[in-house]
């Protein structure tokens, strides 16, 4: 059941500065979400401008008093919100946002024969960002490896942005466990590693199923687990810094390596 949202001018202005904010914030995030149900749009929407109104007098509201709103377009709805929480000051998290349009359903999904391995990660915020990614791009299953944060880790699940309800999650106790099994099945596992024989992402041409492995952000990929693996790619780097963040990486190894397999129809998985 959704909050419904009454405040009296006397009620609302009897809050602290921040916790109007707060409650006007609040309540923009609610109408983001719900913005096509009318039932529930409407009262909000009016609810928010009677707030609005009891803050005519309020100095710091200046610039957003200057215009004239009636949240019938989202985009109004979306400016209002970045302009409060300017003045609130609070910077906005990918997971405090709701995507309204574009998502397709499960059935026009595309799958590719690609699957990510995650190797020992630390970062909740990294391994949601993978797993969105991985889900957005077309791949089959993301391998959970060793320390990576899984399922049970709400800072990951808010930063995958619900795409762990329509990719196949894996936890495994290690790395090693994950190669050998996916090179059973066919898959040419690739280590995403700055190392000597590394091959240019430019260069690589997948002929077969692949299998993406990404390392610890500190400590990269264990000596090891390269060595196990079937050869080595590295994104070719034009800047001073030789290295990006493994979330990054990742989403530029899926992107070029989905976009070479969508090419060849004889590895593309029919849904």
């Amino acid at each position: 059941m959704r909050k419904i949202y009454r405040y009296s001018e006397k009620k609302f202005m009897g809050f602290s500065e921040t916790k109007r904010l707060d409650i006007l914030l609040e309540m923009l995030t609610a109408l983001e979400s719900g913005f096509s149900d009318t039932e529930f749009s409407a009262p909000l929407k009016e609810s928010i401008l009677n707030c609005l109104y009891y803050l005519k007098e309020d100095e710091t509201l200046q610039d957003i008093r200057g215009k004239s709103y009636t949240l019938e377009n989202f985009s109004e709805v979306i400016y209002l919100r970045d302009s409060l929480n300017r003045v609130r000051s609070k910077n906005l998290r990918d997971s405090d946002i709701y995507i309204k349009r574009y998502d397709v359903s499960p059935e026009q999904k595309s799958k590719f024969p690609v699957v990510v391995i995650l190797d020992n990660l630390r970062s909740a915020f990294n391994v949601g960002s993978i797993i969105r990614s991985s889900e957005c791009l077309g791949a089959e299953k993301v391998y959970l490896c060793g320390t990576t944060p899984g399922l049970n880790n709400k800072k990951m699940v808010d930063t995958a942005m619900g795409t762990t309800d329509f990719i196949e999650l894996e936890s495994c106790a290690s790395t090693e466990e994950a190669i050998v099994r996916l090179q059973k099945e066919g898959y040419q596992v690739c280590a995403i590693e700055l190392v000597s024989n590394a091959i240019s992402l430019n260069d690589f041409t997948p002929l077969k199923k692949v299998a993406i492995v990404l390392g610890n952000e500190s400590l990269g990929i264990d000596e090891s687990i390269v060595e196990l693996c079937d050869l080595s790619l590295v994104i070719p780097m034009h800047g001073w810094k030789n290295s990006l963040n493994v979330g990054t990486a990742g989403a530029i190894v899926l992107y070029d390596v989905v976009g070479k397999i969508s090419c060849n129809s004889e590895l593309r998985i029919d849904n």
